[in-house]
């Protein structure tokens, strides 16, 4: 949970820590 400034920036951080998440490479 960083600072609300980049919607973008924490949608790529989300979608980064799903396939992290989902896909344990």
């Amino acid at each position: 949970m960083a600072r609300p400034c980049g919607l973008r920036n924490f949608g790529w951080n989300n979608i980064s820590y799903l396939v992290r998440v989902l896909v344990p490479n």
